[in-house]
């Protein structure tokens, strides 16, 4: 059974960004600016978020750095399988920080 199709949203809100995320579609200027909008409000209700954010993309990204070094051939059948998936669903594929080693 295969995904019924979504209508696209209305632009320029939030909504309208993830859509064009999910979809693969290159963003519009009115959902951009929602989503920094968006962005702009969420950091000035929670004091530290920005940096909580960094810093858990730091974390992240050095987890993946370190599971690709230690498990480099299962890694990168990790990665393949996922970009395989991404390509059939038509998300956008985004490089892996620090690439496969």
């Amino acid at each position: 059974m295969s995904e019924p199709e979504l209508s696209e949203p209305e632009h320029g809100t939030y909504t309208g960004y993830q859509w064009h995320v999910r979809e693969g579609v290159p963003t519009c200027a009115p959902c951009r600016a929602a989503k920094a909008a968006y962005q702009r409000q969420y950091r000035a209700t929670r004091p530290g978020a920005r940096e909580a954010d960094r810093a858990w993309n730091k974390t992240r990204r050095h987890a993946l750095e370190r599971l690709a070094f230690e498990y480099p051939k299962r890694f990168q059948d990790l990665l393949e399988e996922e970009r395989l998936a991404m390509s059939q669903s038509r998300q956008v594929l985004r490089p892996v920080p620090g690439g496969a080693r």
